[in-house]
């Protein structure tokens, strides 16, 4: 025993980080799964590790300035550790990374899957030295997972830089899904989220979904970030139709001024999203509908500003994820004139946020002493509450419950009050 214990090694922790949107989250989690099944250790990011992968973003240029700044500080933190960088800020300035440190190697998007090969290659000889026995700890938080089915874009937004970051279309075959999926729901995964950088470009969403839907044990499939263009008559009558698709659609909305919208390359009008969303509405009761909107685009005036908050105080979104806009190299808003000054976009970004928790409050207040389907994520302690769990109703409210309940386990709750950041209940047997 002694002999064994002077020769034991533990096997090279890893450490991930996601920066961004729910494709990249879903391409994290699956490089994770990949090192664990080499054998490798992951641990929290704030943790010591021995390789560290940052999945970057760049829709910003305050998401580039985060990726740099988090490998710096790893850089100043471990000074033996090794930084994989890869995603799409990777992609776009992958020598402006190399050049911050020799310790850093870059993967861009199209290599994304080759990582956890590379790391196994590079560092697995070490995993034949583990010595160490599995202990099962329930469901390992597994609740919710997300599976990325479609990657890629070419409508060239004005703003945006992901068709030059993410050029490959990309379409998931639906047998390779679905095999995915039950695989998770082996794993013991209760919901979905179903993720695509644009599905406008994949050939039968509606179709996948049905199919999804029969999957045994598979409770909850949410749907990601999908343009109003690309929402279907078909896909909102299978929500309405099919229990087990939650009740939530996140629908970018960008600007209330139809001006901008054009300025942008936006395909709609403020007319087109408000007639989807009340038709939405119309089919789906209680459906969260939540967007992001992007303010101070060059051009934006004071009044194109008026008519986009207005519009968003009509519309009554559960949720908006407001944007300053930040210009991105090679996109055609970069080189546009009439830029709107950075204290005007603070401004109105704050204006924004403020009606964004109000009209949250709004859509909260409307479900209480009433009772919410919740997915548990977690279990936690609190001096205002005590123990408490912690989990998402099937229409996106995140919900704090006491009761007698398991993680991973979905329960009926009863909304009794509204906290800062969730809604407070009991878990009724």
């Amino acid at each position: 025993m002694n002999g064994i214990a002077k020769n034991f090694k533990p096997a090279p922790t890893v450490a991930l980080l996601t920066l961004g949107c729910k494709v990249n989250q879903s391409e994290t989690s699956l490089i994770e799964k990949q090192l664990r099944q080499y054998g490798f250790g992951v641990v929290h990011f704030r943790e010591y590790a021995d390789i560290y992968i940052i999945n970057t973003c760049s829709v910003t240029s305050r998401t580039d300035r985060k990726s740099r700044e988090y490998i710096r500080s790893l850089l100043r933190r471990n000074s033996s550790a090794k930084i994989i960088v890869t995603g799409c800020y990777a992609q776009r300035d992958k020598r402006g990374i190399e050049s911050i440190s020799s310790r850093v190697t870059v993967f861009p998007n199209k290599d994304k899957n080759s990582i956890a090969d590379y790391i196994n290659r590079r560092y697995g000889k070490l995993i034949a030295a583990r010595m160490e026995t599995a202990v099962g700890d329930g469901n390992n938080g597994r609740t919710r997972a997300f599976v990325k089915i479609q990657d890629g874009c070419r409508r060239f937004c004005k703003y945006c830089i992901i068709p030059y970051v993410r050029r490959e279309i990309y379409s998931k075959p639906a047998k390779e899904v679905i095999d995915e999926v039950e695989s998770l729901v082996a794993e013991g995964f209760r919901e979905v989220v179903v993720c695509g950088i644009n599905f406008g470009y994949y050939d039968n969403l509606p179709g996948l979904i049905e199919e999804l839907h029969s999957i045994r044990g598979l409770d909850r499939i949410r749907i990601s970030s999908i343009e109003p263009v690309d929402v279907s008559s078909r896909l909102i009558k299978l929500i309405s139709d099919l229990p087990g698709i939650c009740r939530h659609l996140h629908i970018p909305l960008q600007s209330g001024s139809d001006r901008v919208l054009e300025l942008m390359g936006r395909k709609y009008t403020s007319g087109d999203f408000k007639t989807l969303v009340g038709k939405i509405r119309n089919s789906i009761p209680g459906i969260a509908i939540t967007t992001d909107i992007i303010v101070g685009f060059p051009g934006e005036t004071d009044n194109d500003f008026t008519r986009t908050y207005g519009f968003a105080g009509d519309m009554g979104f559960s949720k908006i994820h407001v944007f300053r806009y930040s210009p991105r190299p090679e996109t055609e808003a970069a080189g546009m004139k009439n830029k709107v000054p950075e204290f005007v976009k603070k401004e109105r970004s704050k204006r924004l946020l403020e009606l964004e928790v109000r009209q949250r409050m709004e859509f909260w207040k409307k479900h209480m002493k009433k009772t919410l389907n919740v997915l548990l994520e977690k279990k936690a302690r609190s001096p205002e509450m005590g123990v408490f769990f912690s989990g998402l109703s099937d229409n996106y409210i995140r919900v704090a419950a006491r009761g007698k309940a398991d993680v991973n386990s979905i329960v009926r709750v009863k909304v009794n009050a509204l906290g800062r950041d969730c809604v407070i209940g009991e878990i009724l047997n």
